[in-house]
């Protein structure tokens, strides 16, 4: 299961970066059910690596998971994430300027090549997620295995 999440993550974030810079250059403009699609996915998809990541580090208290999250991803891919949600939360900023003082009828591939910087946030903090709870279960297999000799 975890390795199915990481193939989807990564896959999910491959195509929000595809889609993203064909928004931002206005090489395509995307229908509003693929907008709507897309937000669904990343959702899920968070939600499935945190309950994945519970379930696989044996955590329900949502402080441990926060700590497995940040102690066991390699500084890289912190930074990258952390990054891209930055870039996500000023696209979004943007984004709800450019919608108040314009026409919020006619969104436009102009209006959301802002606003669709957050899908690659979201599949790369799920990302991240899966990984460190990958890890985190790694170390402690090892740990039993070093204890059971």
């Amino acid at each position: 299961m975890l390795l199915m999440m990481f193939l989807v993550s990564f896959v999910g974030f491959a195509l929000s970066v595809m889609l993203h810079f064909l928004i931002l250059f206005q090489y395509y403009a995307p229908p509003r059910g693929l907008l709507l699609s897309m937000n669904t996915v990343a959702a899920l998809v968070i939600y499935a690596a945190v309950e994945i990541a519970k379930r696989t580090c044996k955590q329900s208290d949502w402080k441990d998971i926060k700590k497995i999250i940040t102690s066991h991803c390699p500084k890289w891919i912190s930074v990258f994430t952390g990054t891209l949600i930055v870039y996500a939360f000023a696209g979004l900023l943007y984004f709800a300027f450019q919608n108040h003082f314009g026409d919020l009828d006619s969104i436009s591939g102009r209006k959301v090549q802002n606003f669709s910087g957050h899908w690659m946030s979201l599949y790369a903090l799920a990302f991240s997620i899966l990984y460190s709870a990958g890890q985190y279960a790694r170390s402690l297999e090892e740990h039993n295995n070093s204890e059971a000799i």
